[in-house]
Order: C-alpha cells, then sequence, then structure tokens
C-alpha cells in the first residue's frame, strides 16, 4: 500500500491569491465536509478510567460515531499495526489520496497478549482521534503528562 504525506498529496495543489498552496478537491474537501458534519454530533465520554478517574471516550463509541460520517464523504479509516507501530490511514476512495500517521505502541509486556491488545486499543483510539482532530478525552492541561 502506497502511503503519502500532506507535502505529497498538495504537490498537485493549485496555487491561491497569496501564492499558499490550497488543495480543493480529493482528500482536503472531503475532510473538510467530514469536519462540518462531525460538528453536528455529540461525542460524549462514556467511560472512566478506575486508576485515574479521567473519562474518555471507548474506541467503539469513537469509531462507532465517526465511521458512517467518514463514509459518507468517501473516507476510510484503517489502522493496521506493523513493526509494534499503529498506522492511522485515512483514505479517499475517489481519488485514491490519504493522509497518515504513526502511533508507537508501548507495552511494558508485549508477550502478554492481553495487555498488548489494550496497548494496541489505547494506541488505534489516540490515533484515530488525533489524526481526525477530534478530542475522545478529558483535557487535563497536561496534569497528567506533568506528574501532577
Amino acid at each position: 500500500m502506497e502511503t503519502k504525506t500532506i507535502a505529497e498529496i498538495q504537490g498537485g495543489a493549485t496555487t491561491g491569491r497569496g501564492g499558499e498552496k490550497s488543495m480543493v478537491s480529493g482528500i482536503n474537501a472531503a475532510f473538510l465536509e467530514f469536519q462540518k458534519s462531525f460538528q453536528e454530533t455529540e461525542l460524549k465520554q462514556n467511560a472512566a478510567n478506575s486508576h485515574f478517574g479521567n473519562k474518555y471516550v471507548t474506541l467503539a463509541k469513537l469509531l462507532e460515531t465517526v465511521i458512517p460520517l467518514l463514509n459518507k464523504h468517501g473516507l476510510i479509516l484503517s489502522q493496521p499495526v506493523m513493526d509494534c507501530q499503529l498506522w492511522t490511514i485515512l483514505l479517499h476512495v475517489p481519488s485514491g489520496e490519504q493522509m497518515t500517521s504513526h502511533y508507537p505502541i508501548l507495552c511494558v509486556t508485549p508477550n502478554d497478549p492481553q495487555k498488548f491488545a489494550a496497548a494496541v486499543t489505547y494506541a488505534k483510539r489516540q490515533g484515530a482521534s488525533s489524526l481526525l482532530s477530534v478530542c475522545a478525552d478529558a483535557d487535563d492541561d497536561g496534569s497528567n503528562a506533568a506528574g501532577l
């Protein structure tokens, strides 16, 4: 499967009035329509982490919400695991253009299938929400990351 960076996709873009590159069709136009559709939905945090107490949207709820909207605009979301990294691929079916990101799968005991699967699920939720620019976690202003 060939992947394209945003810079490669924009290589075929038209030039705007200020000389900036602008792509008004293909994956960017479809993604814009997805984002407009997503603004009309309500994605509620439906789970809580019993260890930290933070609320979040489960992967199942996230995908249940975004997949129909993506498909409506000719977009497919795929998340294969390759070399201990999760690749999140957004493919625009009509044009074949795609956006990709990757997220390392961090697991203390990778030989434990249940723990590895939990790490993959976490990576999928983070990868999808990041690439799609949707918020799946409560915003703690970096407190958890800073150990506060």
